[in-house]
């Protein structure tokens, strides 16, 4: 017996797969937490799909100094703490009536001083979260000034991933108290028992500003940094399962008359959704017609049905010389519905 083929659109596990941005070492150390994170319950797909999400926005950020380098005639860029996001953000912010205030950003002006100045920004461009971890927080992060109060508004967006039915619709706002470096926006993902792809949706901030009832406003400036926008990509973990045998092979002794055998298929690791196979009979040194009757159709494995049975006619004893086989072959799996 043998079983082939994968749902449409998968492909086999690379367990020895590097994540961009991430050495050996730290992706052992991300995989073993992520399994403690999640009780062990969480698949190495899934855990390769977080890991994923995880280079992707380590990435970004080796990408964004990059960039500041080459701006600089390939120089490295003298580490400083965030002066290029806040100096960005200083530059397009808009105070009063429609007055733009200039930065140079390659001069640092002495009244532009990070105690009179703010950037609040997303930590990461991107993060990723099972479907049944119930809940996501994303942080957003205050540098430069601190010792006013601020305050930022977000609101969520669709993406492939839709309010209601994927994850809570949430608007608000953050206060930054005076010293206080980061805040988090927590949003409710919710589960169901459908397989279905990934998706995604995004948090988005809006009006940085400093907290009314500070004597000295006027004297500080606040405004939204490079990652005002975060995507969050929902990872499903309602697996339709693998389909097999339930033994790699199986011996009968021959019949007295022609029988009927039941060959059992089992659907394992996961059970969500409609899913199903094709099966066919193949000549080995046995001969349909002649030691078994050929047969061939289709396995239907409804929502949470976990074992089918195939059955195979052989013909009755008299009919072998010596140990005869046949094949079953399992084909053409069919994705969830």
């Amino acid at each position: 017996m043998a079983d082939r083929g994968m749902f449409p659109g998968t492909t086999p596990l690379d367990h020895s797969v590097q994540i961009q941005g991430m050495t050996k070492d730290e992706l052992a150390e991300r995989k073993a937490a992520l399994q403690k994170e999640y009780g062990g319950k969480v698949t190495e797909e899934q855990i390769i799909k977080l890991l994923q999400v995880e280079g992707q926005a380590k990435n970004y950020a080796s990408n964004k100094i990059a960039a500041r380098r080459r701006l600089m005639g390939g120089k490295r860029a003298t580490p400083v703490k965030r002066p290029s996001g806040l100096q960005r953000a200083l530059s397009a912010m808009t105070f009063g009536r429609n007055k733009v205030v200039p930065v140079d950003e390659g001069k640092k002006d002495e009244n532009e001083s990070s105690e009179t100045t703010a950037c609040i920004e997303f930590k990461m461009i991107k993060v990723a979260v099972l479907e049944s971890a119930g809940r996501v927080e994303c942080v957003v992060r205050r540098d430069g000034a601190l010792d006013h109060a601020m305050t930022v508004d977000y609101k969520t967006e669709e993406g492939s991933a839709k309010e209601g039915s994927d994850y809570d619709r949430a608007v608000g706002s953050l206060t930054f108290e005076k010293g206080e470096m980061e805040k988090a926006i927590s949003i409710k993902i919710i589960d169901d028992v459908a397989f279905e792809e990934d998706e995604e949706f995004y948090i988005v901030l809006e009006n940085a500003q400093v907290a009314s009832g500070n004597e000295d406003k006027n004297d500080v400036k606040c405004a939204l940094g490079a990652l005002k926008k975060i995507t969050v990509v929902i990872i499903d973990d309602d697996m339709p399962g693998v389909m097999a045998f339930e033994k790699d092979s199986m011996a009968i002794a021959e019949p007295e008359n022609d029988t009927t055998v039941d060959i059992t298929v089992i659907r394992k690791d996961g059970s969500a959704g409609k899913i199903g196979c094709n099966f066919r009979t193949e000549n080995g040194t046995a001969v349909a017609g002649i030691d078994y009757e050929e047969s061939s159709g289709t396995l239907e494995f409804e929502e949470g049905e976990m074992t089918k049975t195939i059955k195979v006619g052989v013909k009755a004893k008299g009919r072998y010389d010596r140990t005869e086989f046949f094949r079953v072959i399992l084909d053409e799996a069919q994705a969830p519905g």
